[in-house]
C-alpha cells in the first residue's frame, strides 16, 4: 500500500477533507479514511453526564439524513463512536466540553495557536503535519487549518526537489 498513495489523510472531518482535496488537486495521490460527522449544539449542562440513549437517537437521525441525500451510507457505516460534552470534558481535559480546543481570545489566535513557534502546521517530525480547530485558523468548522496544512505539505515537498539556493544560483551560466 505504501507505493499505492501519495498521501494518507486520516480523519475524513472538515479538515481532513480540504487537505486530501487540496493534495488531490496537486496531482498527488490521495486516500482519505474516516468520515466525521460533526454536529453541535446539544444542551450546556449535557457534558456533566454521558446522555448515552439522547445521543445514540441523535446519531441514528443524523445517518438517516445523511442516507437520505447518499443511499446507501447507512449500509456503509461499520463503526461509529459518539464523542459528546460529557467525554470531551472527561476524557480529553476540555472544559464544559469545549470542541474548538480552547476560547479564541487574544492569547489563543494567529501565531500562539496552538503555541508560539508551532502555527505553521509542521511538527518537530519531518513529515509529519497537523490541522485541526486546534491550529490557526482554527475553532469551529471551517477547514481553513487543513487546507493551509495541505499548503504546507506542498511548498515542503517543492522545497525538498529544489537544489539548494547557492547550487541553483550557478546553474547555466
Amino acid at each position: 500500500m505504501a507505493n499505492e498513495y501519495d498521501a494518507v489523510v486520516v480523519g475524513g472531518g472538515h479538515n481532513g477533507l480540504v487537505s486530501a482535496a487540496y493534495l488531490a488537486r496537486a496531482g498527488l495521490r490521495t486516500v482519505t479514511h474516516v468520515f466525521s460527522m460533526f454536529t453541535q449544539w446539544v444542551p450546556e449542562e449535557w457534558h456533566a453526564e454521558p446522555h448515552t440513549a439522547e445521543l445514540e437517537a441523535y446519531a441514528d437521525r443524523m445517518v438517516a439524513l445523511y442516507d437520505e441525500v447518499a443511499p446507501g451510507f447507512a449500509d456503509s457505516v461499520i463503526a461509529r463512536d459518539i464523542v459528546c460534552p460529557h467525554t470531551m470534558e472527561t476524557e480529553y481535559g476540555l472544559i464544559g466540553g469545549n470542541i474548538v480546543h480552547g476560547e479564541l481570545s487574544l492569547e489563543q489566535l494567529f501565531h500562539l495557536r496552538p503555541a508560539p513557534g508551532y502555527a505553521d502546521h509542521r511538527t518537530p517530525v519531518h513529515g509529519l503535519y497537523y490541522a485541526s480547530s486546534a491550529t490557526h485558523a482554527g475553532g469551529g468548522v471551517c477547514g481553513i487549518p487543513g487546507m493551509q496544512a495541505a499548503r504546507a505539505v506542498l511548498r515542503d515537498a517543492r522545497a525538498e526537489r529544489r537544489p539548494p539556493r547557492r547550487l541553483r544560483a550557478g546553474l547555466g551560466r
